[in-house]
């Protein structure tokens, strides 16, 4: 039971004047007073409440005005062990408080939202810190928790603007749920080893955090995050061990479990090695690590939890086992919107990936091997430089560099570039123009030397009204060219195999190009939206009747263009002897087309070959009506076609 006491100013002053024989008239009133200790000064007027173990505990402000509070060790000759629930709630004059030394605990909202709150003391002999107790409290900068606390209560410290360092010292076990919420401007945390558990949104919302500081990897592992913004680590992306910035985190043998969301968000980290004792992996415990770039899961692993290395966007995973084991979560290894990264199983004999690809790192650049050639894969966010390999020699088989994926160098913001005609390059140890990676608003040419140009290099260049592709170059990636809307001509040499999605869409000022006679595939709407687009030059009917078009969207041809064979108009049409398929979309909507000469050889015409050639009123076949017959016709291959009939050597076939 409770019994609430308040200290009446005048009454108090009277009894000390009586007690120490002084005179009442003409003293001035002290904002504080001496308890039974006469060597204590406290703050007058504070309310207690006596409780059952026979201890008071501060209540409320009572009729004290002080706005540097102190709370007795003791009063009526009674230690003074508690600081009840909401006791300074809202009070916004509060600039200090000082604490006794015997107070226990620090109740729920004992001092929240008090705003003008900028320094307080917490004696050694607190051991709990309530629900809110300091939340809302924006004047606070810094905080000392003693090493007496165990638990800091939910909300103890969210809110609190003005933090900018806290230190959680060795004996706290708990810190609650939004302890530290939306604390703006906290940079810093130094959470102790006898930590083992933090609350949902702990840290969340302290998007000012720079640096976590641990002194042991252990039991950093063995901490149950719940969530992760229980985890410092996704705002702070830096976590020190002893003081030393962590890059290449080595598990010890001493450690089995990797607790849920332990390295979450750790972008310090550029390398991963997991000890052979490790059994089990939790939740997103190394998620967000796009600085990781592989990792070996020993053999002993034998439990993995759900999305372990998500958004690990350039990470490959090498593992012992021969296959997923059993108790592995199914989605182990999802990295993002439901998509897998690769997976090397049995990475002690074999170095193929699950994608296909087998995947090296040559002066810290990413690269996948597969079909003869390498690619410049998704690179790590601390790329300072960048010397790309021409080609990639591996187990006695080489593989030149041909391609670069999309938005392989993104958020690779310190990396340093070559310029050229407004345009950024990565170079080569030969040629410092090895790479167009990306040319600004207003880039109008590229560079003679350049073999590769990353998808959506020039995209939304709005000062670019010609292009051509010099001869080198071999791929053009997706989105090169999209949505260039004064673009009005394009060359394509000859060394060009592949034009990728979208690589010219929505260029709506584009009427002509040329299409170099070594383009073999053109990938789905990469031409699409080139509404004015009526001319399209090429060198050989055989070559252009061999590319593979990913969709009617593909051919420049689509726009009721007009087919330029060496710079000659052509109506009459000639299929080359040797030539055995023409392919799907080949010829669709070609408006200059009146007539075609198809070879016997052709055993193949694909799906809308000449389908919208509305101009095209002959089709000779050199072949018999049987071998027509024989030939593998796509699905509407002559759709809307005004001719009526085929004409074989033997006769003619009605369409």
């Amino acid at each position: 039971m409770k019994r609430k006491l308040l200290v009446h100013s005048k009454t108090l002053f009277l009894c000390c004047a009586l007690t120490l024989g002084l005179a009442v008239g003409g003293c001035t009133v002290s904002n504080s007073q001496q308890s039974s200790s006469s060597e204590e000064i406290f703050s007058k007027g504070l309310s207690y409440e006596l409780l059952e173990n026979d201890t008071y505990e501060v209540s409320g402000m009572g009729d004290c005005t002080d706005t540097d509070i102190v709370i007795p060790n003791s009063y009526n000759e009674k230690a003074v062990t508690s600081i009840g629930a909401s006791a300074f709630e809202f009070y916004t004059a509060l600039t200090s408080v000082t604490i006794g030394k015997n107070v226990t605990s620090i109740g729920e909202n004992a001092f929240k939202s008090c705003n003008g709150l900028t320094s307080v003391e917490i004696p050694s002999s607190v051991t709990s810190i309530g629900k809110n107790a300091f939340g809302d409290c924006d004047g606070l900068t810094s905080v000392e928790i003693p090493g007496s606390v165990t638990s800091i209560g939910k909300n103890a410290f969210g809110d609190c603007d003005g933090l900018t360092s806290v230190e959680i010292p060795d004996g706290v076990t708990l810190i609650g749920g939004s302890a530290f919420l939306s604390c703006d401007d906290l940079t810093s945390i130094t959470l102790p080893s006898s930590v083992t558990s933090i609350g949902e949104n702990a840290f969340g919302d302290c998007e000012s955090l720079t640096g976590v500081y641990i002194s042991s990897i252990e039991a950093w592992c063995n901490i149950t995050f719940d969530g992760s913004d229980a985890n410092p680590l996704v705002y702070a992306g830096n976590l020190y061990l002893n003081n030393e910035l962590i890059t290449e985190l080595k598990i010890p043998d001493s450690i089995t479990s990797i607790g849920d969301y332990a390295f979450n968000d750790c972008k310090s980290l550029t390398s991963v090695t997991i000890g052979d004792s490790v059994t089990s992996i939790g939740k997103n415990a190394f998620s967000g690590l796009k600085n990781l770039t592989s990792v070996i899961i020993p053999s002993g692993v034998t439990s993995m939890q759900d999305c372990v290395f998500g958004r690990c966007s350039n990470l490959t995973v090498y593992c012992e086992a021969e296959s997923k084991p059993s108790d592995w979560h199914t989605n182990w290894n999802t990295h993002w919107n439901d998509t897998d990264f690769p997976v090397v199983w049995d990475c002690k004999n074999n170095d193929v990936a699950t994608d296909g690809y087998i995947y090296v790192i040559l002066e810290d650049i990413r690269y996948g091997l597969k079909d003869g050639v390498a690619t410049i894969l998704s690179q790590a966010e601390n790329l300072h430089t960048a010397n790309i390999y021409e080609k990639i020699t591996y187990k006695g088989t080489e593989y030149p560099v041909t391609s670069i994926i999309p938005y392989a160098f993104l958020n690779c913001e310190q990396l340093e570039y070559n310029e050229y005609g407004n345009a950024k390059y990565l170079g080569s140890k030969t040629n410092d123009y090895f790479v167009l990676v990306q040319a600004h608003a207003y880039a109008y040419t590229i560079h003679n030397d350049t073999k590769i140009i990353a998808s959506g290099a020039f995209s939304a260049c709005e000062g670019l009204t010609n292009v051509t592709i010099p001869d080198g170059v071999t791929a053009i990636g997706a989105g090169t060219f999209f949505e260039c809307y004064s673009l009005t001509s394009v060359t394509i040499g000859d060394s060009v195999t592949s034009i990728g999605e979208n690589a010219f869409g929505s260029c709506g000022a584009l009427r002509s190009v040329v299409i170099g006679s070594g383009v073999t595939s053109i990938e789905k709407n990469a031409f699409i939206g080139c509404g004015i687009l009526t001319s399209v030059y090429i060198k050989d009917i055989a070559a252009w009747c061999n590319i593979s078009f990913g969709n009617n969207y593909a051919n420049p041809l689509r726009w009721r263009g007009k087919l330029y064979v060496n710079n000659e108009l052509i109506t009459e049409l000639t299929i080359p002897s040797g030539v055995t398929s023409i392919g799907a979309y080949a010829f669709e909507n070609c408006a200059s087309l009146t007539s075609v000469t198809i070879a016997d050889s052709v055993t193949s015409i694909g799906d809308r070959a000449f389908m919208g050639c509305e101009s095209l009123t002959s089709i000779i076949f050199k072949g018999t009506i049987e071998q027509w017959n024989a030939i593998k016709k796509g699905e509407i291959w002559m759709y809307k076609l005004p001719g009526k009939a085929v004409v074989c050597l033997d006769g003619e076939v009605a369409l």
